[in-house]
Parts: structure tokens; C-alpha cells; sequence
């Protein structure tokens, strides 16, 4: 079944290279071959699209192009090549329009920049038009004040001002086009000055380094954003160094004086997101005597170093960055509670139960000590609600079960379920050898007697690893393995990564049975044939098949039929070789009489000698008496029966008369090979069985052919004569 869905295009969208993109995913992910790439655009653009592909093609058809070609005809069709001038032309003539907000500016802006071929310079052209055209001229001033800011920076700074912008609107805080202009008018030109201040919170709230936090109050962030349109550097002064400044903030002014109740400090503005007020945190720091010595400190100065404890050396290295405020003690923006009020300021951290990385961000927004987050870290950790739904411990360092040395000295068996029916696999972890078998049933005796069927194929396992499944954990199984020197190990409980080898080859043969039942093949074929290539392909984690690992050779399969079988022309060329040579079939036996060929210097030609071994298909010993055996090939050995009424006397007499009637050494040679004959072909005795007839060779000579030569003729009388 095809993933995913794709909808006919749009011709009036004008979006053909996206949908075009879409299309190739699609391919991609159902992995379409090329030569159905073209019936699949074909059929998915739908019939408008198509009619336009026909009229493009004309007057051929789009079935005769490729895939690439339409999709070049349909784009060129649609979207015709543009003027890189005029592109561009309209990209800088375009500016925020009123109610536009940046996100929609700027998504504006990039579709517009696909069409100006600006190549590396993307993202410079994008900035400079990008903050070019901002409608409110109090954000584009602000960004024109950064130095080398970057695209992504000036985008980040326009959403944030944004962002603080319609915070402000929604709080209820408006500014006057009057005002703003007057508060302006003395700073514009967008230069630099420095902005100091006795009121040291404001040097690190709108300083550089810290920014304004996110909890901060109401009031602050809307000063900020109003801030944020000029370029200033701020600095802290005393007091006494501040004259002009402080004088002028005391002179008597027409209108009417805040009273000391309208005065608002900044631990009064962060008083409503405390679970306490800071009259008690004031009231606690003077009660405890670290923090009263540190507020000494701070009012009169610091010493050049402290000699107490790890929490006074700590607020020590703090000493540039904690004020004092309305009797309260602050770093940075994070009031130092007291060790009185910490408890129950932990509580209301802990309030949520978001867990110790969450309380220590929410934490930091707001208190400070110096055990601050270990205090919440054992907070967590004592938590019994926390304790029983946290997150399972980091993974500890994989540790891969060792590799046998040999095949089947450690197996891994599990069972699989798929389709109703039940398997038991065993994976050697040496050779990777896959053994799968059928079960109707899973209990201890079933997999013990498919186990006596493997071990009596293979042998016996040194180590068995299992799951803590009903079979495995029977005392029958236990007993089973101990009887047979098998050590049993089983994974820990609810792990099925620890017997991983034998889980992954579940994984495997559910996919094969699944695919067989997709293609309505036999299960078992289909099993039997994912079992023999399997076993042939080389394994992944050795390279080496497991058929040669296990068995020391490859499997023989129909694939091999396509190399040359070396035994196959060697057994032709000998049988052809056999047949050239020709030769008479001879047999000899132990214990036969036989001539045996005598090659010493003072010998006949001839000894006789029994045969009393066989030493290869056609080599035999005889021994010659007086223990002097000699190893002879069957054609130097002539087999003879001393019964035999043609005897070597009569060969030696037909001899001596062909020397007396003057034959040549051929005629001699003639008469030894035909003696050769008598002796193999002579049977019978002159007292038993046979005597009185002679063998069929002697009476019955073969006539030469026609054409024969004189020797032959000669040897063919005088076997005649015999």
C-alpha cells in the first residue's frame, strides 16, 4: 500500500517546482522505479495538468517523454524565465504594510528573493531590505545602531522589540507622539552617550551582559522597550559623585511631590511573584549574622578577603553584583533569602513537581543562596511523589557479550509468534547459524525435545542464553541443561536487550512469515528459503557466511550451477584419455599366482610370485619367496594356473622352435605376447573341473582383419597350431 497522499495540482497556484518537490519525496518514499516515475506524474497531476502536458508535447505524447523533460516543459509553461532587474526592482520597492506583522514581512521578503539570484549574498540582501523597510522607525533606528549585526541577530532584535511592544500595549502604557518626539528630540542623530545612575539595579537590568529577564516586572520591560530605540551605555555612580543629577531631583518642582507611599523600588515590584514579602525577608536578614555582616559590607565597603565559611566566601565572589534594597539583600535580580525562609520558599518551587532542572530555571529567576541548587536537588530526591514517576538513568556503557571461539559453544534461542503459530529460533553466536523450528507447543517438554533434535544435529552448547520466559524458567528445562553440561543464563527481567542476537532474529523471521502471508506463499517454503540464503550471505558483524563458519563450506545452491565444475572436465578428460589408450580388462586377487615382471640384472624376464596385498586400485605386492616381495602395477604381472595344461614349459618349447626355424626378434616378442595371453585366459586343471577343455582363445583364434600385417598373420597360425 502506497505511503502518503498526493493531490492533483493546481494550475492556477503557480506553485509547479514545490509540487514538483512533493512529487519526488513521494517516489522516494515508496521507492517507485524509474521507469514508473512518468505513469505516476501522468496519473497524479490530474486532467487539467495533463491536457496541458498533451498540448505541450504535441504532437507527440507526454508517455514519450521522460520524467525530467515534462517536468522542464510544464515549469518553462508556467513560471517562463524572469528578468533578473526587474526581480530585484520589486524586491527593494518592498516595505511593511500597515497591520503586517514581521513574521509575514519577512516570509514576504524570502519569497520575493527566490527570483533574484543572489546567491552567496542571500542573507546580506535580506537584512539590509528587511530593516530598510520596518514601518516603525523606532525599531529600525535601533537596529541601525548595532554594528555589524547579522541577519539572523537583526531578526531576533525586531521580534524581540516587537514583542515588548505589544506587551506594553496590552499593559495600558501609551506614549504620546508629543512626548516621544520631546524625549527624542535631544538624541537624534542616533549617537552614542553614556546613561549613569546612583541606582546600581539598573546598571545590570538594562546593562549589556544580563538583559531584562522574562519574570521581570511590568514597568521595566515597557521602559526597556522604550529604551531599546537608542544606543546608551549604563553606568553606576554613588551618590556623592552624581550632583548635577541629584541636585536638579531635589529641587522644588510646580508639580505635585510623589509621596514616600508612591515610591517603587524593585524588591516592591517583584514582591507579588514571592511566596513572601520583603519586609520579612528584610526582618530575617537582620537576624541572621552572615547576611547582616554581609549587609555591612556592602553599606561600608568589602574587605580584601574574607576568612569565614563556604557560603560567606561565596557571597564574597559575588561582592561586585549584590545591593542592598529596603533592608533586602539582591544578586543581580535574585533576592538572598534568609536560611529561615528557605524552606519555605523550596516549597513553593517544589510546588509543581516539574522536576530538578525546571525548579532550578524558575529558581534562578528569582531567589538566590549559595546551596541553592543542591538544596533542590535533595529535595527532589526526597520527594516520594517525585521518586516513583521519574525518568528511567541514563544508559550505562554498552558491554556486548563476548565471541565464542568456536561454533555452538554459545547459543541464543527466543521465541516468536506470528500469524498464530509458534516458533523457536537459536542463533549461534560464533557463526550466526539461524536455526528456526515449529511448535504447537511452548511448554518446558515441547522445548526440550526440539533441543534434543538441535544438540544431536550440532552437538551440544557450552552456554545457553535465554529470556526468564515460562519454558526457560521450568525446573524441568533447568534440570535439563545441568544434566548436559549446558550452562543456562538467562537476561535480566523486562530486558530484552540483553539477549538483543536472539530478539533482532525474532524482528527478521516475523518479516519474512509477514511477507510470505502478504504474497499468499507457504510459510515453511518461504522460511526454508530465507534459511539457505541466509546462511550463504555473509554476515554483517563477521563478513564471513555462517554456512563456512558452521560447517567449513559453502552451501551449494542453484547459483552455482552458473560456475565451472573443475571436477566435471577433469573426469571427462580422463574417461576420454581411457578410451584412446584402449587395453584389456585384467583382474588379480590376493593370493593369486602370478608372473611377476623381474627387472634385475641376472633375472629372467618372468618370476613367479603370490600376491599378498593390494596396495592401490592397480598396484599389488608379491612376494618372491625367501621374504623378498616386490610392488608391481597390474600390466607387469601375469596371472597363471599351475594346473593349467599350457604351461610356461610348453610357451618355452614354441619359443625354441621359433628360434630353430630362424624367426626374427619380432616372431619372439609375438610368441611372448602370446604366451601373455595363455596364462591370463587359461582356467581349469588336467584332474578337475574343466580340464578337458581348452580355453577359448587357444581353440579360437580371432582372424585378423583384412590388410594385417605378416607378424600378425604369423601369430595368428600359431595360435591355430596350439
Amino acid at each position: 500500500m502506497p505511503i502518503g497522499k498526493l493531490e492533483p495540482f493546481d494550475l492556477s497556484s503557480k506553485q509547479w517546482p514545490a509540487y514538483i518537490r512533493r512529487v519526488k519525496q513521494y517516489i522516494l518514499l515508496n521507492e517507485v522505479k524509474d521507469e514508473l516515475q512518468v505513469p505516476l506524474l501522468i496519473t497524479i497531476v490530474g486532467e487539467a495538468t495533463y491536457t496541458l502536458m498533451c498540448d505541450l508535447c504535441s504532437p507527440a505524447h507526454p508517455e514519450s517523454k521522460g520524467f525530467d523533460e515534462l517536468v522542464k516543459l510544464v515549469s518553462e509553461h508556467l513560471e517562463p524565465k524572469r528578468s533578473e532587474i526587474a526581480e530585484r526592482h520589486v524586491f527593494r520597492l518592498r516595505r511593511q504594510r500597515p497591520g503586517e506583522s514581521l513574521t509575514e514581512y519577512l516570509h514576504n521578503l524570502k519569497h520575493l528573493a527566490t527570483t533574484c539570484n543572489f546567491g552567496t549574498m542571500l542573507e546580506e540582501n535580506l537584512r539590509d531590505q528587511f530593516v530598510s523597510g520596518l514601518a516603525n522607525e523606532l525599531m529600525r533606528s535601533r537596529i541601525f545602531a548595532e554594528k555589524d549585526i547579522k541577519y539572523k541577530e537583526a531578526v531576533e532584535l525586531a521580534l524581540a522589540l516587537e514583542a515588548a511592544e505589544k506587551h506594553a500595549e496590552v499593559s495600558g502604557s501609551t506614549m504620546t507622539s508629543t512626548s516621544t518626539s520631546s524625549a527624542r528630540a535631544p538624541l537624534s542623530g542616533r549617537q552614542q552617550f553614556i546613561l549613569r545612575t546612583d541606582h546600581q539595579p539598573l546598571s545590570f537590568i538594562f546593562g549589556k551582559k544580563c538583559g531584562i529577564p522574562q519574570t521581570a516586572a511590568s514597568r521595566l520591560q515597557r521602559w526597556a522597550a522604550r529604551l531599546s530605540a537608542y544606543d546608551f551605555t549604563v553606568e553606576f555612580v554613588r551618590s556623592s559623585d552624581n550632583g548635577p543629577a541629584d541636585a536638579l531631583s531635589r529641587l522644588p518642582l510646580p508639580c505635585r511631590r510623589a509621596t514616600p507611599s508612591e515610591c517603587v523600588s524593585y524588591v516592591q515590584l517583584i514582591e507579588e511573584n514571592l511566596p513572601i514579602s520583603f519586609k520579612d525577608v528584610s526582618k530575617e536578614t537582620k537576624k541572621d549574622p552572615l547576611l547582616s555582616k554581609i549587609v555591612g559590607f556592602v553599606m561600608f565597603g568589602w574587605p580584601s578577603s574574607v576568612a569565614g565559611g563556604e557560603e560567606e566566601k561565596a557571597y564574597f565572589a559575588r561582592r561586585n553584583e549584590i545591593v542592598l534594597e529596603l533592608g533586602c539583600l539582591i544578586y543581580k535580580y535574585r533576592i538572598i533569602v534568609p536560611p529561615s525562609l528557605r524552606k519555605g520558599v523550596l516549597k513553593e518551587i517544589h510546588e509543581g513537581h516539574l522536576g530538578i532542572n525546571k525548579m532550578k530555571n524558575v529558581s534562578r529567576s528569582y531567589v538566590y543562596w549559595p546551596s541553592l541548587d543542591r538544596d533542590i536537588e535533595d529535595l527532589c530526591r526526597k520527594c516520594e511523589a517525585c521518586r516513583i514517576v521519574r525518568d528511567s538513568p541514563p544508559r550505562a556503557i554498552l558491554h556486548p557479550w563476548e565471541y565464542p571461539l568456536c561454533p555452538w559453544q554459545r547459543v541464543h534461542a527466543d521465541f516468536a509468534e506470528c500469524a498464530g503459530k509458534k516458533y523457536l529460533i537459536v542463533l549461534d553466536a560464533h557463526s550466526k547459524w539461524v536455526e528456526v523450528i515449529s511448535m504447537t507447543r511452548t511448554d518446558a517438554e515441547s522445548t526440550i525435545l526440539a533441543f534434543q533434535t538441535l544438540f544431536a544435529r550440532f552437538g551440544q552448547p557450552a552456554q545457553l542464553v535465554t529470556d526468564n520466559g515460562p519454558p526457560f524458567s521450568a525446573l524441568d528445562f533447568k534440570n535439563f541443561c545441568a544434566n548436559n553440561g549446558i550452562k543456562s543464563v538467562t537476561t535480566a527481567p523486562y530486558r530484552p536487550q540483553g539477549n538483543g542476537a536472539a530478539e533482532n532474529m525474532v524482528k527478521t523471521v516475523k518479516k519474512v512469515i509477514k511477507r510470505a502471508l502478504f504474497v499468499k506463499e507457504n510459510v515453511s517454503a518461504a522460511l526454508n528459503k530465507f534459511l539457505f540464503q541466509y546462511r550463504n550471505c555473509e554476515h554483517a558483524t563477521t563478513g564471513v557466511s555462517p554456512a563456512v563458519l558452521m560447517l567449513g563450506r559453502r552451501l551449494r545452491g542453484r547459483l552455482d550451477a552458473l560456475r565451472p565444475d573443475v571436477s566435471l572436465v577433469v573426469r571427462s578428460a580422463q574417461e576420454r584419455q581411457i578410451n584412446q589408450k584402449g587395453g584389456m580388462p585384467r583382474q588379480v586377487g590376493i593370493g593369486d599366482t602370478v608372473m611377476a615382471r623381474d627387472y634385475s640384472s641376472k633375472g629372467n624376464k618372468w618370476t613367479e610370485g603370490v600376491v599378498v596385498s593390494q596396495t592401490g586400485p592397480v598396484s599389488y605386492k608379491v612376494d618372491m619367496g625367501k621374504g623378498v616381495e616386490w610392488r608391481r602395477h597390474r600390466d607387469q604381472v601375469i596371472k597363471v594356473n599351475k594346473k593349467n595344461r599350457y604351461s610356461l614349459a610348453r610357451t618355452s618349447t614354441l619359443g625354441q622352435e621359433a628360434e630353430q626355424t630362424g624367426e626374427n626378434d619380432d616372431e619372439r616378442v609375438a610368441v611372448d605376447s602370446d604366451a601373455d595371453v595363455t596364462f591370463e585366459d587359461a582356467v581349469g586343471s588336467p584332474g578337475g573341473e574343466g580340464a578337458t577343455q581348452a580355453p577359448e582363445d587357444v581353440h579360437s583364434p580371432t582372424p585378423p582383419p583384412p590388410g594385417a600385417s605378416a607378424r600378425a598373420l604369423r601369430a595368428y597360425h600359431r595360435k591355430k597350431k596350439v
